[in-house]
């Protein structure tokens, strides 16, 4: 285990060079933290993948980078695929966009996963994506909300991402390009998950606010 700042060249150096590959999953990794330290997120999700990608092109290591299909944005009906034109709405999702291009020079041995939002337990969870949050609230508080509930998200398990990362690692002939990354059957509108997650909850109230702060909606092609 070494502990460092991945905007820190000289800590990060030594890492990559003795690695047999990076994963690079580092990140001020949701919308209200990006957008409470909007300087951090920036430095850390855009400025120091430039490091990354050229760190990894010097020693010859394969990388695999984290994106989001937050980069997608929103639309009311089409589907996106990876040959879609992007619209990020938060500066989250504006990070990721930009962070991919480092990885995209065909001298950077890279892949990139636009990962849909993820869920599942894991020993320390994260309650701040949107079915995990869901099953906290509906557990700890009785209390499951849905928020506008229109809004198309697309969802993907904690081991299904960690199984690609690791397909993405031992491929001998890998494509240097981007990869959503998630599965057409799980394309959800959120009230539709929250609806799933109150009836597995048989004590949790299904709680509906029509008017969602939340802007984005976006359905995802994964047939790739």
């Amino acid at each position: 285990l070494i502990r460092g700042d991945i905007r820190n060249a000289g800590a990060l150096l030594p890492a990559v060079d003795e690695a047999d590959a990076v994963v690079n999953l580092a990140a001020v990794s949701n919308d209200p933290a990006s957008d409470l330290a909007p300087e951090l997120a920036w430095e850390t999700n855009y400025k120091a993948n430039e490091l990354v990608s050229q760190l990894c092109q010097a020693t010859k290591k394969r990388v695999v980078h984290a994106s989001s299909c937050s980069v997608y944005g929103f639309s009311d009906g089409d589907t996106f695929d990876e040959e879609s034109q992007l619209g990020p709405v938060t500066l989250y999702a504006q990070t990721k966009m930009l962070s991919e291009q480092c990885y995209l020079h065909k001298k950077v041995d890279a892949v990139i996963f636009r990962l849909a939002t993820v869920y599942g337990y894991s020993p320390k969870p994260r309650f701040d994506l949107v079915v995990n949050t869901m099953i906290g609230s509906g557990f700890f508080n009785g209390k499951v909300m849905v928020k506008g509930g229109n809004q198309w998200r697309p969802i993907v398990h904690v081991k299904d991402v960690a199984r690609a990362i690791y397909m993405a690692l031992h491929a001998e002939n890998l494509g240097h390009k981007i990869y959503n990354l998630g599965s057409n059957e799980q394309n959800y509108q959120v009230g539709t998950l929250g609806a799933l997650v109150a009836q597995a909850l048989p004590n949790a109230e299904l709680i509906h606010e029509k008017d969602g702060r939340d802007k984005r909606s976006y359905r995802v092609d994964f047939g790739l």
